[in-house]
């Protein structure tokens, strides 16, 4: 990738692609506008990179698509999961270039170094630069796009403009990178076909006398053991039974609060006291003061306070017009948010949720307020007009 060559030097890289080499960089996670890596690094400790990167804008995306539609050979090698080199020259020349340069790039690591001199932000870019090579569509999900609604977007122009490369059976484009496209069929012909036959159950009752067959734990090819899947259930009936009292509230079924990664559900478990603060340290890699200033964070503001703190991101140009329409006075962008003239700061979390935070605490920076919407922030317009 172009950043690689424009933020790390020559022997940084190197060293970089040694650990991608041995297997010390893993766990790579990419979502809309971010990836992260987990790297292990000389002394063998993990250390933890975020790659932010700038989200492109409703007209960037609609300059995407038009750029995409007027060639059908630009149609059929995207549908094909391929983004050729022209294509980028074109987008580039619109303003949209997928390929992200250092600008659109922010970079953070557990270790605390500067991007620049972080061998384990290196790695995590040198395997980022892996997988879009093996998926250059990847780069539709890094800018912030829905990698589903592009190809379905561009798809009618190559069915319907009288190209012949339509071929094969009708398929539905899948969200996940990597994996193939869903197939699909017509409403009628899934409702006139006929269902195959339940399987038989043996409903012969046990023999008085016959000893029964003691439960088997789960098979090691499933990654846990019967400890933890009884700490699992503990853990959910605990939550039900929180539920049911009333301290809290049952996520309707389009939810997507209980889809939580590893770190948020191990600072979810240490706030209901079912998880030791040691063992979230070791998950998150960071100390107990930090799980602290997490578990506070879980605490105020649920998942999205989690987020902010741990995957920070860089607000686009609309995000940070509208913090200073809320707030009536000029921010600073920072990589993590916008700076207010009184010191706070003002984040958005992966799912929409404008946060408010002051520095101190814990972590280094303690939660005032969440909310769905800017307006809804408490004292965050008479924060922004001192000074």
């Amino acid at each position: 990738m172009l950043m690689l060559a424009n933020t790390f030097d020559g022997s940084t890289v190197s060293r970089a692609r040694g650990l991608v080499a041995r297997g010390q960089a893993l766990d790579l996670e990419i979502e809309p506008a971010t990836a992260a890596a987990t790297v292990r690094g000389r002394s063998s400790l993990e250390r933890r990179v975020r790659i932010g990167v700038r989200r492109f804008t409703a007209d960037q995306w609609e300059g995407v698509t038009a750029t995409l539609a007027a060639s059908s050979r630009m149609v059929a090698a995207v549908l094909d999961g391929d983004l050729p080199a022209e294509l980028h020259q074109r987008l580039e020349e619109c303003g949209c270039a997928l390929l992200p340069n250092v600008r659109d790039v922010s970079i953070d690591c557990t270790c605390g170094n500067l991007a620049e001199s972080c061998v384990h932000a290196a790695a995590a870019c040198c395997l980022l630069a892996d997988a879009i090579d093996r998926d250059p569509l990847i780069l539709i999900t890094l800018r912030g796009g829905d990698r589903a609604a592009v190809l379905a977007a561009v798809r009618p122009a190559r069915a319907g403009g009288g190209s012949s490369v339509v071929s094969g059976p009708l398929t539905t484009p899948s969200c996940i990178p990597g994996r193939p496209d869903d197939p699909t069929m017509a409403a009628a012909s899934a409702w006139k076909r006929k269902l195959a036959e339940l399987p038989s159950t043996d409903q012969r009752r046990r023999h008085v006398g016959r000893p029964r067959i003691g439960a088997q734990p789960p098979p090691a090819e499933l990654g846990f053991d019967q400890a933890g899947l009884d700490r699992l259930a503990g853990d959910a009936a605990l939550r039900a039974s929180r539920v049911l009292a009333g301290f809290e509230t049952a996520a309707p079924a389009t939810s997507t609060a209980l889809l939580l990664d590893l770190v948020t559900d191990a600072v979810r478990r240490c706030a209901v006291g079912t998880l030791d603060p040691a063992a979230v340290a070791a998950i998150a890699a960071t100390d107990v003061c930090g799980v602290e200033g997490l578990v506070d964070a879980w605490k105020l503001a649920g998942p999205a306070g989690v987020d902010v703190l741990l995957q920070p991101r860089r607000l686009d140009a609309d995000e940070l017009a509208a913090v200073e329409s809320a707030c009536g006075s000029t921010v600073r962008p920072r990589s993590t948010g916008a700076l207010l003239p009184d010191g706070r700061q003002v984040r958005r979390s992966a799912d929409a949720t404008w946060i408010l935070l002051t520095p101190g605490g814990a972590s280094g920076w303690t939660i005032l307020d969440s909310a769905s919407c800017l307006a809804e922030l408490a004292e965050l317009e008479s924060g922004g007009n001192e000074t």
